[in-house]
Parts: C-alpha cells; sequence; structure tokens
C-alpha cells in the first residue's frame, strides 16, 4: 500500500502542469533520487550525492527509479548505476542526470564569509585547547561554506523558474505533457500529438497577443 501511495505521489509531480525543478544538496539516494528523477529539471550543488543504491541493501529501486532514469540516462548508464549502487557525483552533469552542478567561487564565496577572530594554525601549535579552536573554526568554517553553496543552488533554481514563468503558461504546460507522452510513443505518435498541441496554443490568446507584440517590436527595430 505505501508503494503505490509513493508511486502515485511521484506520477503527479512527473504529470503535474507546471514545471518542477529539483534543487540537489546531500544526499538523494535511493528514494530520494527518485524523488529527484519525477521533477522536469535537476540542479545540484557540489555537495550532492546522488544515485540508485538500493542493491546494497537488498532491494531494487521500487519508487520508479528504474524506469524514470532508463528515460533520462538511456539503458546502458541506468544498468551501470542501479547494478552497482554508486553514488554518481562527478559525471551526473555529464551523463544528463542533472542539468547543471552548482559550485563555490573561491575568491568570491570567501569574501561572503563572516569576519572573525585570527585562526589557530594547527600545524604550529602543541596545545590541545588551541588544537580544539582550530577544529572548532574548521567545522564553523565549513557550516558557513556550506550556507553560502545552498543558497547559491536555492537561487540558481528560482532564478530558472522565473525564467520559465516569462514564458505563456500554455505552449510551456504543453511542451511538457508533449515530452512525457512522446517518451512512451514512437515517432509517428509523438509527432501527431505535437501538431495537436500546436494547433491548441496557435489558438490560444497568449500566442495572439505575444506574436502581435514580437512582430511589433520587430517593425521598430
Amino acid at each position: 500500500m505505501q508503494l503505490l501511495f509513493t508511486h502515485n505521489l511521484l506520477n503527479k509531480i512527473e504529470n503535474l502542469e507546471k514545471p518542477v525543478i529539483a534543487a540537489v544538496n546531500g544526499y538523494a539516494l535511493g528514494g530520494g533520487c527518485e524523488l529527484a528523477l519525477a521533477c522536469d529539471i535537476r540542479i545540484a550543488s557540489s555537495n550532492a550525492k546522488i544515485g540508485q543504491t538500493e542493491v546494497t541493501v537488498g532491494i531494487p529501486p521500487g519508487w520508479g527509479g528504474t524506469q524514470r532514469l532508463l528515460r533520462i540516462v538511456g539503458p546502458a548508464k541506468t544498468k551501470e548505476l542501479i547494478y552497482t549502487g554508486k553514488m554518481n557525483t562527478a559525471e551526473a552533469e555529464k551523463i544528463g542526470l542533472v542539468n547543471r552542478v552548482i559550485s563555490l567561487n573561491t575568491e568570491e564565496d570567501m569574501q561572503a564569509l563572516p569576519s572573525r577572530s585570527p585562526t589557530v594554525c594547527k600545524q604550529s601549535s602543541t596545545n590541545p585547547q588551541e588544537e580544539q579552536q582550530y577544529e572548532q573554526q574548521e567545522k564553523q568554517r565549513a557550516n558557513e561554506l556550506a550556507k553560502i553553496l545552498n543558497k547559491k543552488l536555492i537561487d540558481e533554481c528560482i532564478s530558472l523558474a522565473k525564467e520559465i514563468a516569462n514564458n505563456s503558461f500554455m505552449p510551456v504546460k504543453t511542451s511538457k505533457m508533449l515530452i512525457n507522452k512522446g517518451m512512451d510513443a514512437d515517432i509517428d505518435t509523438g509527432l501527431q500529438l505535437e501538431i495537436y498541441g500546436w494547433a491548441l496554443c496557435f489558438a490560444h490568446e497568449d500566442r495572439q497577443k505575444m506574436m502581435s507584440a514580437f512582430l511589433n517590436k520587430a517593425k521598430k527595430k
């Protein structure tokens, strides 16, 4: 029953009329990966660990991982990732598992760190209290950098969402439907669906307004 509930939930996310962007930061393994796969776009931080690791605990993926991963990265990579259960970070963007990876810019992001007292040098100190202070400072520094990275990730997702939202909702919604349905159809059926979707949008008032605005702008140039 729980498995069916989760499948229904992820299906709703996948077929939601609005585009869904997954911000992946930290671990997205097993079910976390399958949740991200149900989204339209995946943007990850360099801290992300993503993969279908179920075989390492004696089960196969059960929330759509074998099917959605297959449709995103292809059969060969899907088999490798699922059979090995490895966490994929370095090549996630390269194979299309995520759309892009957000990393820290050393100079710019270091400037964003709050000022603090001088750091104790661990190598030059034999004082246990100073070593403890050094470890605390390094932990604090790592936490601050993680917060900066997370903010960059969320800002990137929001920026992309705003870029999408600037376009007419009707063709974006229709395009999502055509892409999702086309993955399970032969090319001829997919093309027929595209013609139908194009006709629906062409008759929509948004098309008339936006195309007229574009033509008027072109005339003024």
